[in-house]
């Protein structure tokens, strides 16, 4: 092993040596565990608090222990603050209600699933709650999946009825731990006139949400064993800002030895220098500032805060209300993951020179990563709420037509696939999944020692018109495939119908007992404890260099036979041939703007230049 290579923790699947101690953790003991629904937890002064469950209601075969506060409410003195201790309460306490949702602008995203609160917004900042799902059992130590939902860092919750976690649980024979962590520009926040007065180093990274992740993991590690967990059998993972705060997790040393594995779907790691987190809250401060004074421009409101002390800026910041906040949080994507160099290495000591939390991974992406992006740039005439009701309504009738914005149409006579819609669609995909593979390269240098690495390509081409041209396999259409759950009166009900029922649930069948085998034994081929393993799963080979291969998951339509729809493409021929797609310039002028915004914002310019790639 390369000496001169520093990580922050390396799990005990990086050393041979360390198999057999690896493989106790992944095997089933006869330890009981206490079935009561009343627990103690920790909480402030490493004092005991009660909390009372329920069987869950969406599965009776599962315990679930909701609304955990994992830490102290970021409020008032503590908003901007790193995450604290949960106060202790003296009475037991219902854990049988989710905790409020973090403050977000409603929209697709937003758990809550009602279009007639879209623009406005919803939750709370007092939102530092977790919940737990496992079997209704006797049996301990099992693993653990802590679960980072997606929204750009801007929406979501771990109250989302995609994210449930009582089927996983049963199925797998697992413990599910979802979380919330602060969003928009209350998680992520670097201005230096908030640096004052007691403020202690984490207070000043700006990385609040990482914090409350942070958190929330080290309240798994020191509570989870009451719930039957097994503390040294973790595996964080999440979906789009899920996946980067998950790199996040990775990328921090506060997070060295808390977690054993990982889960990655559709995200990348990103980092932003200090200098453009305060860029970023001039922009939000602007915004404010026009709020205050109607009429002012955008201009104006920069010079004014120029003008303005330190003093003042902080008086801005913290009399202005969670909505205004988060209002005028930048868009299309909140930045965060500021290098402070405390919670987030600078780029001479992070993940850019390998030196990261260093675990085995499952990497993801899926077939069409760009459409919901492209549709909410510019690319839909209708907005979001008509958007919801036509999924999940039918009213207004849908179409391509009715859908996709005129000028994003293709011509008369033309193929869906040449239309502006669909041209931006692919060169997105084939973008976000180039860079994906790239780093998977770029950390599986062979001189390095590197963990290893398993990469997936999920496909689910059993989609009706016009939502298959509109959408396809989109950018988190594998997590209820995941989860088992297919919620109805979601942003994602378009997709799934009577006709492919047995499919779906036959393709997440396959998901599941890969999920499961990696979960417990580090390994998605190790069936070893899966209480219900695939019965023709294809054989999944780790990530080479040499062959780049990722797993295909499908199901065809009729076959209910996931397996034989599933296995392995080489991904070689994409890395070895990238100019046809990276071109943006030979995108039809309505789709070039767009395209090049939004590859700069998601894709940090550190990444780009380290992979010897440029964005025209």
């Amino acid at each position: 092993m390369n000496s001169s290579r520093r990580v922050w923790r390396r799990g005990c699947f990086a050393f041979a040596a360390a198999t057999v101690l690896c493989t106790l953790f992944g095997q089933q003991t006869q330890a009981s565990y206490n079935q009561s629904l009343t627990q103690s937890v920790t909480t402030a002064g490493n004092t005991k608090s009660v909390i009372v469950g329920q069987i869950d209601p969406t599965n009776s075969g599962a315990q679930s222990f909701l609304g955990i506060p994992f830490a102290a409410p970021p409020v008032g003195a503590l908003r901007w603050h790193a995450s604290a201790d949960p106060p202790a309460w003296s009475i037991p306490r219902s854990a049988t209600a989710f905790g409020s949702q973090c403050a977000q602008v409603s929209g697709l995203f937003d758990p809550l699933g009602n279009p007639a609160l879209y623009g406005t917004v919803t939750g709370s900042e007092d939102c530092l709650y977790l919940n737990v799902f496992r079997p209704n059992t006797s049996q301990s130590n099992l693993p653990v999946f802590y679960w980072i939902y997606g929204g750009a860092n801007l929406a979501g919750g771990a109250n989302d009825p995609l994210y449930e976690g009582a089927n996983f649980a049963v199925r797998n024979n697992v413990v599910v731990v979802t979380v919330n962590y602060r969003l928009g520009m209350l998680g992520f926040l670097y201005e230096p006139a908030l640096h004052t007065g007691n403020n202690t180093v984490l207070d000043n990274s700006g990385n609040f949400a990482t914090l409350d992740l942070v958190k929330g993991l080290t309240w798994v590690n020191n509570n989870i064993a009451t719930f039957g967990g097994n503390p040294s059998n973790i595996t964080i993972g999440g979906q789009s800002a899920g996946c980067i705060d998950t790199w996040g997790l990775i990328q921090t040393p506060l997070a060295a030895n808390k977690f054993q594995k990982a889960i990655c779907m559709s995200g990348l790691p990103n980092m932003y220098p200090t200098v453009l987190g305060r860029g970023f809250a001039g922009q939000m401060e602007d915004g404010l500032l026009m709020d205050q004074n109607p009429g002012m421009t955008f201009a104006q409101a920069d010079q004014l805060r120029l003008s303005m002390s330190p003093s003042a800026i902080a008086s801005l910041l913290t009399s202005a209300s969670a909505a205004e906040i988060m209002e005028n949080t930048p868009h299309p994507v909140n930045p965060g993951h500021f290098t402070d160099g405390v919670v987030i290495p600078s780029y001479t000591s992070g993940i850019l020179f390998d030196i990261y939390n260093q675990v085995p991974m499952i990497i993801g992406s899926v077939n069409n990563e760009g459409n919901l992006f492209v549709g909410l740039g510019g690319g839909w005439q209708v907005n979001q709420q008509t958007m919801f009701d036509m999924i999940n309504t039918g009213s207004p009738t849908p179409s391509d037509a009715s859908i996709i914005t005129p000028a994003w149409q293709q011509a008369s006579g033309q193929p869906f696939s040449s239309s502006p819609y669909s041209q931006a669609s692919t060169m997105l995909t084939n973008m976000l999944i180039y860079v994906t593979d790239l780093i998977n390269v770029y950390l599986q240098n062979p001189l390095l020692s590197p963990p290893t690495m398993y990469r997936y390509h999920f496909q689910w081409a059993n989609t009706p018109e016009p939502w298959y041209d509109v959408y396809g396999t989109e950018h988190a259409l594998d997590v209820p495939f995941v989860f088992g759950n297919f919620p109805e009166n979601d942003f994602l009900s378009y997709a799934f119908t009577s006709a492919n029922q047995k499919d779906r649930q036959d393709l997440s069948n396959l998901m599941n007992s890969f999920y499961a085998n990696f979960l417990w034994n580090g390994d998605p081929n190790n069936t070893s404890n899966n209480p219900h393993p695939y019965s023709n799963a294809p054989g999944w080979t780790a990530w080479s260099n040499l062959a780049g291969e990722r797993m295909v998951l499908n199901a065809s339509l009729g076959q209910a036979n996931a397996g034989a729809s599933s296995g392995l493409s080489n991904a070689m021929t994409v890395l070895e041939g990238p100019e046809s797609f990276i071109d943006i310039e030979t995108l039809p002028p309505v789709a070039y703007p767009f395209v090049e915004s939004f590859l700069k914002s998601f894709i940090p310019q550190d990444w780009l230049k380290k992979l010897d790639l440029s964005i025209p």
